[in-house]
């Protein structure tokens, strides 16, 4: 069960207050069944998929998958539990919207958040002995502001890299009342330019990006689906269902270092086991789970090939299917399944849009591009998962025939998304609908932060923090800045 408190935020020196999430489309009844979800979910098993046999799309490295779940921690903030009464006209975002890590940092410059600093009173952030982990409690939990970032010991140990970085920013400026928010500067911008030039083209295409920053008419970002400005709002079509596209990314599971061998995400056979031998984090890092990031992503020397991300597309890894106590808080087969979790949380408790129905917003908004590629009308929308001739779907008395129709008439935003994915670029990177709704909240935030790069047109210098060449910084120069990132 994931607890997030309320609390207060300042950001570049001044008071900023939380806001909520906004909407593209107002909220609506969902026409849809709890029996049609399940059924849904269900086909979402990538044990249906007959193509896994063949060769999957190139995609990024696996090591973006959890990038972006760090990115989200950072972005938003939702605490309200799963099963918990439908959301009212407004649902708050505990998280700030901007790239400023309070997800890392807490308030600044002190606050009930001065615990996460060592000492309660320095500039540098707490990690335990070995500078690998969080520091941990007697009861084993981690000393860190979203405890969302202690979920799995990929993202806990991606934030400790950012800890480690900052660390090390902050043992090389001058001891004065200014070092922390100089520090606090760096790293932020460093991030801020990480996810504008090497996860966003990623996830949606460089052309994508293009569109809307650097091609737009009047130097200006091309923006119609927000509003930027100081009190800018994410949509909820962004956080409940588009930028969830990276659940379809976790693989089954993955090599952490040379000796690990394979290690399940979540072990099913143990889902309530503190102990298990996978990945679920709120505990100590077990030694033989440090990471070896060549491992996940491309290091300069290409003597390791990194593991490669799921295709985005309609289905889940089983791990996913049954998640441990922690992380769903759910007695019920339905409500510790992702895909199930996702699609009520979309269509019950926010009442989004269907994806037809944001696609024909989008077309009605002008948004270039989409209204030849609206799924459901020259493309079939198809549960691939189910059993051909199934006419009951995990016990629900569905058949596949009418989940296909349902679907093509007004199919779920989440999956909508991923269909998009699949079906128009094999799963190697988010279609029109989906790739617009991330790319433009991304840079519209940034647009909206007075302090960030795009606003300050910072780039980073050749020589400094492990930059090679002006104007050219990626996650592996920040994972090697930090000390982490290529261990034996």
């Amino acid at each position: 069960m994931i607890e997030v408190p309320a609390f207060g935020c300042t950001h570049a020196g001044g008071d900023l207050a939380y806001t909520d999430f906004g909407r593209i489309l107002p909220r609506r009844q969902s026409p849809w069944s709890d029996a049609f979800l399940v059924a849904l979910a269900a086909t979402m098993n990538e044990e249906m998929d007959p193509r896994l046999a063949l060769p999957q799309p190139l995609m990024p490295a696996a090591g973006y998958t959890y990038l972006g779940q760090f990115i989200d921690h950072d972005m938003t903030s939702d605490p309200r539990l799963f099963g918990a009464p439908p959301a009212g006209a407004s649902v708050e975002n505990l998280s700030t919207p901007w790239f400023d890590l309070d997800s890392v940092y807490g308030t600044e410059p002190s606050g009930r958040d001065r615990h996460l600093y060592e000492d309660g009173e320095g500039d540098r952030l707490r990690l335990n002995k070995s500078q690998l982990d969080f520091e941990r409690r007697a009861d084993d939990s981690a000393v860190v502001r979203d405890r969302r970032n202690d979920s799995n010991s990929i993202v806990s140990q991606m934030h400790v890299a950012f800890v480690r970085f900052h660390n090390k920013v902050v043992d090389q400026l001058p001891i004065d009342n200014k070092r922390l928010n100089q520090a606090q500067r760096i790293v932020r911008q460093h991030y801020q330019w990480i996810v504008l030039h090497d996860f966003l083209p990623k996830m949606v295409g460089q052309d994508m990006v293009d569109s809307i920053w650097r091609n737009a008419p009047g130097g200006k970002p091309d923006l119609r689906l927000i509003e930027p400005g100081p009190e800018a709002q994410i949509p909820l079509e962004f956080s409940a269902s588009a930028f969830r596209f990276g659940h379809s990314m976790v693989r089954r599971e993955y090599d952490m270092n040379a000796a690990s061998g394979p290690v399940l995400t979540f072990d099913r056979g143990q889902p309530d086991g503190s102990t298990a031998r996978d990945l679920r984090g709120f505990r100590t890092l077990p030694d033989s789970l440090v990471i070896d990031w060549r491992m996940f992503f491309q290091g300069p020397d290409h003597r390791v090939e990194p593991q490669s991300a799921r295709p985005i597309d309609t289905f889940l890894a089983l791990p996913l299917f049954e998640l441990p106590f922690e992380i769903a808080d759910h007695r019920s087969a339905p409500g510790r399944r992702l895909p199930y979790r996702n699609l009520h949380r979309s269509e019950f408790d926010l009442g989004l849009a269907s994806g037809q129905q944001v696609a024909q917003e989008m077309c009605r908004r002008n948004v270039p591009g989409v209204e030849s590629k609206i799924l459901g009308t020259d493309v079939r929308i198809t549960a691939a998962g189910a059993l051909a001739g199934d006419r009951d779907i995990g016990g629900t008395g569905i058949g596949k025939a009418v989940l296909e129709e349902r679907l093509n008439e007004d199919a779920p935003l989440w999956y909508y998304i991923l269909k998009e994915a699949e079906h128009f670029h094999h799963g190697a990177r988010l279609g029109t609908v989906g790739g617009r709704i991330v790319a433009e909240v991304i840079i519209g935030m940034m647009v909206s932060d007075p302090n960030s790069i795009l606003n300050s047109k910072w780039t980073p210098k050749a020589g400094e923090f492990e930059c090679q060449q002006n104007g050219e910084y990626g996650f592996v120069d920040f994972l090697a800045y930090s000390g982490v990132a290529w261990r034996r």
